[in-house]
């Protein structure tokens, strides 16, 4: 493998290493919301979320403990993304 851009080859431990930030990188960026946060996003009430979860319209949540629970912000803004696209402007 090639660095990008260079021609320089990359050896196995560059390629892990790169490899590992990459996955780091999007572990870090995998945020989780709490129920007040998605309620600002969405604009959305706590009964419409929970609504729209019976009914698979809206994004699964995630138990966090045996009381709390909360959303991945990405599984949010593609759902807000999803709206955007489907409103006739």
């Amino acid at each position: 493998m090639t660095l990008p851009g260079t021609g320089a080859h990359m050896s196995e431990h560059t390629k892990a290493t790169l490899a590992f930030s990459q996955e780091q990188r999007a572990q870090a960026r995998a945020r989780i919301l709490r129920r007040p946060e998605v309620e600002l996003r969405t604009g959305l009430s706590r009964s419409a979320i929970y609504a729209l979860m019976a009914k698979q319209q809206f994004p699964a949540a995630i138990p966090l403990t045996a009381k709390a629970v909360g959303w991945l912000e990405s599984s949010i803004e593609a759902w807000i993304a999803e709206r955007v696209s489907m409103a006739v402007l």
